[in-house]
C-alpha cells in the first residue's frame, strides 16, 4: 500500500455539514481547518440568524479523565464550591449545571447535564442537574444549585433520576437546546470577578 504525503499550506475551510432544522430557523455547520498537520473541528449554531461557533467555549473544556467511585465522588462533591452565588437568569440551574459537569469531568467522572420538570410551588419549571455514571456501576444525580446528592427522585418536586433530556456534554446541551447563554458558566464567573 502507498502513502501519499501531501503538505497544506495555509488555512483551507471546508464546509463539511450543514444541517437545517424548523424552517431555517436553526442550522449547524461543521468545518475543518486545515494547517499543516493540524486539524481542527469548528462547529457553528446559527439561532435565527444569531451565530454561536463551538470555538466559542474555552478551548481544552474537557481535560482528559479517567472514571472514578461512588466514595470518589462524594468526597469531590462535598470540597466542590460554586464559582459565584446563585442568581436567576445569569448563574442559575442550567450554568450550575455546567459548571458542576465541567468540574466532575475534569476530575475523572463521567458526567451528564440533565434536564426535566421542577415544580416550584404549584406551577412546573424546567430545571437542570447533573448525573454521574461511576465505575462501582451507580448512577449518582446532583442538585447542582447547593452541590447535594440526591438519593432518589422527590415526588412533587423533581424527578432526578427520570430526566427527559441526559446530555453527555454541553455542546449536545448547546445543540439540543439552542442556547448557549444558558449555559455559560464563565461568562457569569468573569462578569462576578472582573
Amino acid at each position: 500500500m502507498k502513502t501519499r504525503n501531501r503538505s497544506l499550506k495555509g488555512s483551507v475551510v471546508l464546509a463539511v455539514f450543514v444541517c437545517l432544522v424548523c424552517v431555517g430557523v436553526f442550522s449547524v455547520v461543521l468545518s475543518l481547518d486545515l494547517d499543516g498537520d493540524n486539524l481542527t473541528v469548528f462547529e457553528e449554531i446559527s439561532i435565527r440568524g444569531a451565530r454561536i461557533l463551538t470555538n466559542d467555549i474555552p478551548e481544552h473544556y474537557y481535560p482528559a479523565s479517567e472514571c472514578q467511585s461512588t466514595p470518589d465522588l462524594e468526597r469531590f462533591v462535598s470540597g466542590l464550591v460554586l464559582p459565584r452565588e446563585i442568581e436567576a437568569d445569569v448563574f442559575d440551574c442550567s450554568e450550575s449545571s455546567a459548571f458542576v459537569e465541567w468540574a466532575l469531568e475534569g476530575a475523572g467522572f463521567d458526567a451528564r447535564i440533565a434536564t426535566g420538570h421542577a415544580f416550584r410551588g404549584p406551577s412546573e419549571v424546567n430545571h437542570a442537574w447533573v448525573i454521574v455514571y461511576t465505575t462501582d456501576g451507580s448512577r449518582v444525580a446532583i442538585e447542582a444549585t447547593n452541590l447535594t446528592i440526591v438519593h432518589g427522585d422527590i415526588p412533587g418536586i423533581c424527578a432526578y433520576y427520570h430526566p427527559e433530556f441526559e446530555y453527555s456534554d454541553i455542546y449536545e446541551a448547546i445543540r439540543d437546546t439552542k442556547n448557549l447563554d444558558d449555559w455559560d458558566w464563565w461568562q457569569a464567573f468573569s462578569e462576578a470577578n472582573p
